[in-house]
C-alpha cells in the first residue's frame, strides 16, 4: 500500500533516469499496489514506454526505495492492477494490432530476480514486510 508515502518527510527521492523527467509529458501512469509497498510507473520516451517497479522498504531513519527497470513496450494504455494486486494488465498496439498484455506479479519478480540477482523479490517476503 506504499505506507511510506504517508510520511513524506522520511522518504528519499526516487531517481528513475539520469535526465530530468517532465512529469506532465513523460510520466504515463503510477500504480500503487493495494497492499504491498510496491508501485509501477510508466515513463514515455520517444517510441516506447519504460516500466519501473518501485519497492519501498523502511530503514532506520528513512524509507528506502529500490527501482527496477522492466522491459520497455512500444505502448502502454490503461494499465490496471487486479483487486489483489497480483496481476498487471494493459492494452497496447503492435504493428497496428491491438493487444491485451497480462503479467502475474510473481512472473515480474522472476524476471527482476534474473536480471537483478540482488533483488530476491518474492510475494511471501513482501507480504511479511507489511504485517
Amino acid at each position: 500500500m506504499l505506507s511510506a508515502l504517508n510520511d513524506s518527510a522520511h522518504l528519499q527521492p526516487i531517481v528513475l533516469e539520469p535526465k530530468a523527467l517532465h512529469l506532465k509529458n513523460d510520466v504515463s501512469f503510477l500504480l500503487a499496489h493495494p497492499s504491498l509497498n510496491l508501485a509501477l510507473i510508466g515513463i514515455k520516451r520517444r517510441d516506447e514506454t519504460s516500466l519501473y517497479l518501485i519497492h519501498v522498504k523502511a530503514g532506520e531513519k528513512f524509507y528506502n526505495p529500490t527501482v527496477y527497470r522492466l522491459a520497455p513496450f512500444a505502448e502502454v494504455q490503461w494499465p490496471v492492477l487486479s483487486h489483489n494486486g497480483n496481476v498487471l494488465a494493459f492494452a497496447m498496439r503492435e504493428h497496428g494490432v491491438a493487444k491485451i498484455v497480462m503479467a502475474r506479479l510473481e512472473d515480474i519478480f522472476s524476471d527482476i530476480n534474473r536480471r537483478y540477482p540482488e533483488a530476491k523479490l518474492s510475494l511471501a517476503a513482501l507480504e511479511s514486510e507489511v504485517k
